[in-house]
């Protein structure tokens, strides 16, 4: 961690900035009758936009593939899922990532690659899981070099092979893959989380085949610390099935500080109420991740929503959106193109826009209280006030980020709108705003470095596990033209 101290200046030359003005408009201001000197701004909410952030929003899917990286995005930009989507969810088998030993896609497959920076271009951030089981996949999913190396497994449903779960070869050759994948992919600022268990049908945790089942919270535990041990900055996560436990799952959570998620929201059977309270007892502390129980496998005339009781596909769709808010889901599924063009866009658009304004964290700084003029070099006080609009939490808490996210106050040059001075609040804490809820910080600070002048001052959350201390999430602010960088302007103040 860059930054341990309760507030930190930036590093930068102290001198004037030629912009003197002791003249400042307080229109939009109020006296601030409990701090002396001090005005008020409030910073009216943007509710309406895109506000991408890490681990919140909506996912769109690469599921079992990868696909023609060029076609993939025309088709989803084509249908509008890129005017809602924040992440691309990568969901492949280990063969398609590690066909032979030691041979990479992010190494040596271009097409993966292409995909990659497709989603960088495109300011969307990656997610990962890589499933081992064979089971109802009709190509090879592991790598067939473990057998070569001596895994002991099974002929899958579909007639290919797959080791079983405890062998002791297909462990060894898993820890050395994820720590390879890790390598390339343990960045916080390109990966938001990585599934970190993935054994049996589909990686979802329930049906896996062992020699031993004796061992199976045994290899639980082993394969969650590798991935832990691995991703130490990027959020790891266990499907809550009932398959595992819910006594097993909450040990990976409160040993790996692991999140949730679940893939079988809208279905009152597979996510059943054990799950359900689960995940419920683990907000606010970890988010958790939801995908619909239901999915565009045999086209939109299928019955199978229809045999579980449901009316229509509208039908579907409002109640994995009802399930999301109830477990206050921070990410949920626009999925493939068809999920996201046939069903979601198509048929809910008003539920795709609910999801992206309410769903997950959506944080403004609503009030700020500040000086129009100081001192260089003298105490300056500040009076803070946040709000989370979405119903999930920004989880700094986490281990794996180490609440490197903190409020800070800047001095901008007015022309250029450079840094010429930061201010970090270490005792604030995003992951403690919550919906309907307004979080107060009295916050007491000096910029050293910032010469006599004017300045613009602004508002972010910060980074503060790197040396710029940039904005690392952005603001839901209405007046964008406020926004410069990550910062939110709220004033010209004057040092003096």
């Amino acid at each position: 961690m860059f930054i341990a101290a309760a507030a930190f200046a930036f590093a930068t030359c102290s001198c004037d900035n030629g912009n003197a003005g002791p003249d400042i408009d307080t229109d939009g201001l109020v006296q601030d009758a409990t701090i002396p000197g001090n005005y008020i701004k409030a910073v009216l909410p943007d509710l309406t936009s895109l506000v991408k952030n890490p681990c919140t929003g909506w996912a769109i899917y690469c599921d079992g593939y990868i696909p023609l990286p060029e076609q993939y995005f025309d088709q989803m930009e084509r249908c509008g899922a890129l005017n809602y989507a924040t992440h691309l969810y990568i969901r492949t088998g280990w063969a398609e990532l590690e066909p032979n030993e030691g041979e990479y896609a992010w190494e040596n497959n271009d097409k993966f690659k292409r995909l990659v920076q497709g989603a960088k271009d495109r300011g969307l951030k990656l997610a990962f899981r890589v499933y081992y089981d064979n089971t109802d996949y009709t190509k090879q999913i592991s790598p067939l070099y473990l057998k070569d190396a001596g895994a002991e497994g099974f002929t899958s449903n579909s007639g290919f092979w797959s080791p079983y779960t405890d062998d002791p070869v297909f462990l060894s050759k898993l820890e050395k893959f994820i720590k390879a994948m890790a390598a390339e992919f343990n960045d916080p600022d390109i990966v938001d989380f990585v599934d970190g268990y993935n054994v049996g049908k589909w990686g979802e945790s329930f049906g896996a085949t062992y020699k031993d089942p004796s061992k199976k919270d045994e290899v639980l535990y082993k394969i969650t610390k590798m991935y832990a041990d691995a991703f130490t900055d990027v959020i790891c996560v266990i499907n809550a099935h009932s398959d595992i436990g819910n006594s097993q799952v909450q040990k990976v959570l409160d040993d790996y500080d692991f999140v949730t998620r679940h893939d079988a929201y809208a279905s009152t059977v597979w996510l059943a109420p054990a799950q359900r309270q689960l995940i419920k007892d683990n907000f606010p502390e970890r988010f958790t991740i939801a995908e619909s129980m239901y999915w565009f496998s045999q086209g939109l005339d299928t019955d199978i929503p229809m045999q579980d009781g449901f009316k229509d596909w509208r039908e579907v769709m409002e109640y994995t959106m009802k399930d999301a808010e109830e477990m206050r889901a921070n990410t949920l599924d626009l999925r493939n193109y068809d999920e996201a063009s046939r069903l979601w866009i198509s048929l809910a658009e008003d539920l795709v826009r609910k999801f992206m304004t309410e769903g997950g964290y959506r944080l403004t700084p609503s009030k700020v209280s500040f000086p129009l003029e100081f001192a260089a070099g003298s105490t300056v006080k500040f009076y803070h006030e946040w709000q989370n609009w979405g119903w999930g939490v920004c989880p700094n808490n986490n281990s794996h980020w180490g609440n490197k996210y903190k409020v800070a106050f800047a001095l901008l040059d007015p022309e250029t709108k450079a840094v010429a001075d930061i201010a970090v609040d270490m005792e604030s804490e995003p992951s403690e705003w919550l919906m309907e809820q307004s979080v107060p910080y009295d916050f007491e600070t000096s910029f050293t470095k910032a010469g006599k002048g004017q300045y613009l001052l602004a508002v972010g959350i910060v980074d503060t596990s790197k040396e710029s201390l940039a904005p690392g999430l952005n603001l839901a602010v209405r007046d964008a033209s406020s926004i410069s960088d990550g910062w939110v302007i709220i004033n010209p103040v004057n040092v003096i």
